[in-house]
């Protein structure tokens, strides 16, 4: 009996392991797309600018790439850290998942009088 529980703690705790890192992985490609599709606009603004200032412009194209550049790598350093962290104390983040549950079903289960 006792080992039944043991294996069904053992697969709940390696499905939040599981549903944490799906999470962490889904955050991360979010973030990748938000800074691409962020950052596309400045792009294409440097694209379209006018020749007048050519050089000018070059220089702003490649200060823009260059930001660009370092946005990405800040995204997949902070998105990699976090999944780090959550594989190295995936109980903190379940707790934090849990208060947060419980703290949103409190709030959406008052009634409003």
């Amino acid at each position: 009996m006792e080992n039944t529980q043991n294996h069904n703690h053992a697969h709940k705790i390696e499905e939040a392991l599981n549903l944490l890192n799906q999470a962490a992985k889904e955050k991360k490609e979010d973030l990748l797309k938000s800074v691409n599709e962020k950052y596309s606009h400045l792009r294409d603004a440097f694209a379209n600018a006018t020749s007048q200032n050519a050089d000018t412009v070059r220089q702003w194209k490649k200060t823009g790439e260059r930001f660009i550049r370092d946005g990405k790598e800040k995204v997949i350093d902070t998105a990699s850290a976090i999944d780090e962290q959550v594989h190295r104390s995936p109980w903190v983040y379940i707790a934090g998942a849990a208060v947060g549950a419980l703290a949103l079903g409190f709030v959406l289960g008052r009634s409003k009088k």
